[in-house]
């Protein structure tokens, strides 16, 4: 949808679709494949966990985002190109809509990318400070392997394993 909206706002700006779908994709393409890319690493990383179904979560939902990157900054493009200006025929959300929003200059998220680019390092490191304090309470966490203890007793079955 961001390339989309993207591609919707370089038409209006320019009258050469060719050229609006260049720019598109040199903006909104890009972030979309970074961010999607940030996604896969992330759960990649899921698959050097030492529990199987972690490992194979992560590999599985590794998947995901690497479709979607590859559509993202493939099969997108050229709906786009053959749609052309016609990508504006079937409107969702009305016209009125999209133009108060993009006008606006109020609203929360201008006042925090605002709020965030006069004061970039102080953001970055206060933002650091609360995930890593966020993150301290993994550093006292024991995976182990699954065991009987994980069973709750009382029945027949779990009896006979606590016995062994």
């Amino acid at each position: 949808m961001l390339v989309v909206f993207r591609y919707r706002e370089e038409l209006a700006r320019n009258d050469d679709p060719h050229e609006a779908l260049l720019t598109t994709m040199a903006t909104a393409g890009r972030a979309t494949i970074f961010s999607g890319s940030t996604v896969a690493v992330g759960l990649a990383l899921l698959a050097f966990m030492p529990l199987p179904f972690i490992r194979s979560t992560g590999i599985g939902g590794l998947l995901v985002p690497v479709v979607s990157v590859a559509a993202s900054a493939t099969l997108l493009p050229v709906l786009l190109s053959l749609l052309g200006r016609r990508v504006n025929s079937l409107r969702v959300v009305p016209r009125s809509v999209l133009a108060n929003r993009a006008a606006s200059d109020h609203g929360f998220w201008t006042r925090l990318a605002r709020t965030i680019m006069r004061r970039p390092i102080a953001i970055l490191i206060a933002s650091t400070g609360v995930m890593l304090l966020l993150a301290a309470p993994a550093l006292g966490l024991a995976l182990t392997a699954g065991d009987n203890r994980g069973f709750p007793g009382g029945t027949n079955a779990t009896e006979g394993l606590f016995v062994l």
